[in-house]
């Protein structure tokens, strides 16, 4: 028998992080995402933008995949804006939502 993953069936992002002591913040797409993004990490702006058009549980995953990046820019990983590092984000991403949504972890 296959096991279904738990959904999240509402969720929104907080809307406002500190990352490495730094403030940041969390929107909703202004437009500015095309058609095929669901988020964005602006580094220079310390800002993640998620487009409104998903289901919460996308939302989440699109959220922990952004945030990564956004962490991604304090460490000492090589290439940054680099293939590899959208590769290990990609990679990673599903799996760490899983884990979030799997024990319901929120934590705002």
């Amino acid at each position: 028998m296959a096991k279904t993953r738990p959904r999240v069936t509402s969720w929104q992002p907080p809307p406002t992080l500190v990352i490495a002591e730094q403030a940041w913040v969390v929107e909703g797409d202004s437009g500015a995402l095309s058609d095929d993004l669901y988020g964005i990490c602006q580094r220079d702006q310390n800002a993640i933008y998620l487009t409104n058009r998903m289901h919460p549980d996308q939302k989440l995953e699109a959220f922990v995949h952004e945030l990564l990046h956004a962490v991604w820019g304090y460490t000492s990983l090589p290439e940054k804006f680099s293939e590899a590092e959208e590769e290990i984000i990609r990679a990673l991403s599903p799996h760490l939502a899983a884990v979030l949504r799997r024990n319901k972890m929120r934590f705002w």
